[in-house]
């Protein structure tokens, strides 16, 4: 489960220069697309997250019923648990993607932070300044979620970084007939916390690639603009704007 890969930001746009504008729109146009891509593959990834849920779900009821995993029930949780890891690591790298994303148009439309703050509603405008900070909040508890609910099972401590390592101890605890009801709680409660991020996280990555998409859509008619009065000017029907005009050395 790969996410794709954003493109590199432009080296510089100058002010004025018309060619670096043009470079600018295309950079941006591309990234729009490669964001809906993300979009895309986010809604896959909620549909393996759904199923994954059920399959837990299954084997929570199967150990209900015989107080203890039978080695078929035992392969499957560990794959589950490993799949559970594979769609925390693809949802948490969309977030950090989409982030780097946020902050790059920031830096490169000078009014996008602007119509972000305008534009943001609801959950994300009280928990952040912006897109970007909304998605490493979101990383933060997605990971957080999952050590806490370990923590509560004494099955990881203070020194587990990555989401690997916490789903391996929650495999390890799953073992013995005392820690796998523990453990199969945990990991449903964890696959239920993942839907619950997924449904946000697709939400505020829709609301980011509108307001790209009006971001660029401002940029090209102002870049159009320009082009006519210049044109104008050119033809000797309307005056150039400041700024434009060529320099005529006098003697």
């Amino acid at each position: 489960m790969t996410a794709v890969l954003l493109l590199s930001t432009p080296n510089v746009f100058a002010a004025g220069d018309a060619s670096q504008a043009l470079q600018s729109v295309q950079w941006a146009t591309a990234e729009l697309g490669n964001a809906m891509n993300l979009s895309k593959q986010l809604e896959q990834i909620a549909l393996l997250t759904q199923t994954l849920q059920q399959n837990i779900q299954a084997v929570q009821m199967a150990q209900q019923n015989l107080q203890a995993l039978n080695a078929m029930d035992f392969s499957n949780f560990n794959t589950y648990v490993d799949q559970l890891s594979n769609i925390m690591t693809a949802t948490n790298g969309i977030s950090y993607q989409m982030g780097n994303l946020d902050t790059k148009f920031g830096q490169l439309f000078p009014g996008y932070d602007e119509h972000t703050r305008i534009g943001m509603m609801g959950d994300i405008k009280q928990q952040a300044a912006s897109y970007a900070q909304y998605y490493r909040s979101l990383t933060d508890v997605n990971r957080g979620t999952a050590l806490g609910t370990l923590r509560n099972l004494a099955a990881v401590n203070n020194d587990l970084r990555t989401d690997q390592l916490s789903m391996n101890m929650l495999k390890l605890q799953s073992r013995n007939a005392v820690g796998n009801k523990s453990a199969i709680q945990a990991a449903n409660e964890i696959a239920m916390h993942q839907t619950d991020t997924i449904k946000k996280l697709h939400s505020t990555m829709l609301a980011q690639t509108n307001l790209m998409a009006q971001t660029v859509a401002v940029e090209n008619e102002e870049k159009a603009q320009k082009q006519a009065e210049r044109e104008a000017w050119l033809s000797g029907g309307k005056k150039p704007i400041r700024g434009n005009e060529p320099h005529i050395r006098t003697w």
